[in-house]
This record gives structure tokens, sequence and C-alpha cells, in this order.
């Protein structure tokens, strides 16, 4: 690499500025763009350019050079982002889920901090970026229609918009942790020399690997918490053949939510209906005939950040438990009419018990007499510690604390707070009946034993043999159909 020293007037009046200008070797001829660094408060600086054909550089060409573009400092872009921020947190105020906020924000700040540093997309960055969207929106669209189709649901269109969003963001968040580790690292000086320095390489992949360690639990945390809406693709009139209301109703935080009231004539009594992680309302249309047929009004209805309520955010329990509470609400005043309030049974499936059992926790669910759950875990952190079965336990127990660690930054609760075997007690002096099945792989019948142990009277247990996650009804049949309906029809009065 060959250089030179000229000398270049700034402006008519001002001193001589020296340049020095290092000529790029031939093997870098392709380089398209001029990098210029000036050292700031000094009149010096380094220009590098490609070589030029033959041996002579004519004095026109330094007028090519582009003038140096003035940029924010760091502690000016950084005031400018938080007001930012702000702004931005207060506008996305119908955001309810605070995570479900911040994700929201990444991209405008990602932009107005892309337009702060004076940055530019050239038209391949432009069509890389395309390329990605397109694969993207096609990729997630049949991923979520794929796992619909399990649920005889469908996948809105804007599902699919709304997970490349959510993606971009984390890529956002993954170039902040790259930036901070790099950060740390350029205050060694040692190392600050080596990630610039040919030989640095080891010292690059080992920073690139602490990254990727570091950020892939966050994004299997992130992509469980907030994950696709699958909506109903039918109705109760249209697979049971019953009439029924279309609800909108809120829950105490103001999710908007929705359900279906199926009215049985001249009954009073009414069973709340909650459905499961990542299912919906129509999910739970299977066990509605057995159920009417018996006398019972029935209220199915959508948690948030599922179906058709509101959020794109799942707390495992903890927050859902308001939804709970204003559904049991609603049927309640539906039973008993304007100005009496009835009793209502609940019946609740996998993260639907853990919703209601977080609710009697909080608020004692006064309105609700018997509750049933099916395939309820009573720990959440077993369960995480079963997801990571192919890690040895020491391995495993720091995995954990990092995966309960980014629950907390997401939800507000780390793992082993999600326990709503603990609130389980509390439902006495009320029945509760407990369902599982001895084949559930999802969630073990061990857990169930485990709720019951720390039910307290009047409680019962029944086992279904082979039975899978909520699958009870579907093995057992009328034997299943038989025990809830008698369950109900001696509690519910």
């Amino acid at each position: 690499m060959s250089s030179v020293t000229i000398a270049e007037p700034i402006n008519p009046v001002a001193p001589v500025r020296k340049i020095r200008i290092k000529i790029l070797p031939p093997r870098m001829s392709e380089v398209e763009r001029v990098l210029i660094r000036h050292q700031h408060g000094k009149r010096s600086g380094l220009i590098l350019v490609p070589r030029l054909t033959g041996t002579r550089m004519a004095a026109n060409n330094l007028n090519t050079i582009p003038p140096e573009q003035p940029t924010k400092s760091i502690w000016q872009r950084l005031f400018i982002l938080l007001g930012a921020a702000l702004v931005l947190w207060l506008l996305f105020f119908w955001i309810a889920a605070p995570s479900e906020r911040f994700h929201a924000l990444l991209i405008p700040l990602w932009i107005v901090n892309f337009v702060l540093t004076g940055r530019r997309l050239n038209k391949l960055s432009v069509a890389i970026v395309g390329a990605i969207t397109v694969v993207g929106f096609f990729g997630f669209y049949a991923l979520g229609s794929l796992q619909a189709a399990q649920l005889d649901s469908y996948l809105a269109w804007w599902e699919p918009i709304q997970k490349l969003y959510f993606t971009a963001g984390l890529f956002v968040l993954y170039n902040v942790l790259c930036g901070l580790i790099n950060g740390l690292l350029t205050l060694i000086p040692a190392a600050r020399e080596l990630l610039t320095a040919p030989r640095g390489g080891w010292l690059r992949l080992i920073r690139t690997g602490v990254t990727l360690l570091l950020f892939a639990p966050y994004i299997y945390v992130a992509f469980n918490i907030h994950r696709f809406k699958y909506t109903s693709g039918g109705t109760p009139q249209s697979r049971c053949s019953l009439p029924f209301q279309s609800v909108d109703f809120r829950a105490i935080d103001g999710v908007k939510l929705k359900g279906w009231y199926i009215p049985k004539t001249g009954s009073r009594r009414t069973i709340v209906v909650v459905h499961g992680i990542g299912s919906n309302r129509g999910d739970m249309l299977n066990i509605v005939p057995f159920l009417h047929r018996a006398g019972f009004n029935l209220f199915l209805f959508d948690l948030r950040g599922h179906g058709e309520s509101s959020g794109h955010t799942i707390t495992f329990g903890v927050n859902e438990a308001r939804d709970v509470e204003a559904a049991t609400w609603w049927a309640s005043q539906k039973s008993g009419g304007k100005s009496v309030q009835a009793p209502v049974g609940v019946l609740a499936y996998s993260m639907g018990g853990s919703s209601v059992l977080h609710a009697v926790g909080q608020n004692g669910l006064p309105l609700v007499q018997p509750i049933v759950l099916d395939s309820t875990f009573a720990e959440f952190a077993p369960l995480a510690r079963e997801q990571l079965a192919f890690l040895p336990d020491a391995m495993a127990a720091p995995m954990l604390a990092v995966l309960s660690f980014y629950t907390r930054l997401e939800i507000g609760v780390g793992l082993n707070d999600i326990a709503p075997c603990r609130y389980i007690g509390s439902i006495s002096p009320r029945p509760l009946l407990l369902i599982h099945g001895t084949g559930d792989h999802l969630i073990a019948a061990a857990q169930a034993r485990l709720n019951y142990a720390s039910a307290r009277p009047p409680k019962a247990l029944y086992l279904i043999d082979g039975a899978e996650h909520c699958a009870g009804h579907r093995v057992a049949g009328a034997a299943y159909e038989k025990r809830v309906v008698r369950f109900f029809a001696e509690s519910l009065k």
C-alpha cells in the first residue's frame, strides 16, 4: 500500500489542511465508496481510495471524494432515541402487554437511528431486504397454516406480517447486543487492536459465539411467549347446530376479549369453558354437545393472545387469570339476570386451568362453584426442564436460570413463580375434579398428582389410562362425559 501527503485548501479563508491519501492495492480495486475518517478537533485525516488505472493520479480526481457528512454524536443520538422511545411508548398505548409494546418500538427506533447516523441503503441492500421479507412472509404463513389446520382453524393474513415484524425486532436486539459486547471489548487495549487485526480472527469468533450463546435462549423464550393466533374455523351453529350469541367484553385491565354464549332453554346453570395454550374457543366445541344436552348454558371465549381476542402475549396463566375473572363475571350476570349473579361452573384445559388457579389466588373467584381442571400443570419449571432433557444437569441448571431471567424480562415473573398448585387449596370448600391422562407426554400425570396433593377436600382425581394431553374425552368417550356431567349436576345448583 503506497501513500502520499498533499495539501488541500478546505475553504478560501481557512488554513491549508494536510491530507494523507493511501492508495489501495490492485486486489481491492473493486471498492466502490471512499472511506473518510477525520480526527475530531484536528485538521488531519485519512482518505482511502481505490488504485486508479495507470501510475498517475490526476488532481481533478480529488474532486470525486465526497465531502464529509456531519453526524450526531453518540450522546445526541441517545437523547433523541430516548425521546422517540417515550413518544412511541405513549402512541402504542393500545398494546396492553409491556413486552409486546417494547417489541413494537424496536423497528421505528432502528429507523430513527439509521437516519441519525446518515447511512444509506444501496440497491443491493434493498433487494436483499425485500427478498428476505417475501421469503419470511410465505415461510411464516406456511408454518402457521400447518399448525392452524391441526386445530381446524385458520391463520389470518396479517399474522405472518406481525410475526415478520416481531422477528425483525429481534434482529435489532441482536445487533444491540453485538454492539454492547464489542464496546466492552474495546475497553481493553489489547482486545481493541486484535478485533481489527488479521490475526484477531479467533477473538472475533469468540465474540460471535458468546453473543449467540446469550441471545439464543432469548429467542426461544420470545417465540414461546409471543405466538401465532389461530381463529376458529367454525361456530356453535356450523359445527353443533346450536344457536349462540357473539360476545365482546373486556378483562379488568382493558384487554378486549371475544366469546360465544350458547344458551339452553329454561336453564340457569352455566359452565365457562377455558381453552389451553395455542388453542381457541373453537377447539372446545367438541365438548359442547354433551354438556348442552345435560342442561347447561355454555360460555366459550378466547384468552388474550389467542383467537380473536387482543394481544400476542402469553403468560402461562398469570395475566390470563384476569380474562377468567371477566368471563365468569359475565356468565354469572347472564345466568342470574341484571340484578342477580348466579354461581357458575368452570371447565378448563391445560394452561386454561393454570389461568383459573391464578384467578383463584388473585381474587378468589367468588362467583365460581364447581371447578374441573383437565391436563393442568402444577409447576411450570419442571416442564421447562423436560424440554432441556438433552442437556446434562451441569448445563441444564444454568440454562434454566437464563430462561427464567428472560421470562421475567418478558412477562414479569420467572419460571419458578408460575406454580398454580400454590393456589389450588383456596378452591375449598368448593368441589374440585382433576382429570389427566396417564399417557400425557407434554404434562406428566405426576403434575396432576401434585395438584391433587396440594388441594383440600372436597376433591377428586380422575386418571384416564393411555390418554395423551387433553385427549381424555376422545379416549374415554362416554365415561368421561358421564363423570363430568355428574360432577357439575351435583355441584352446580
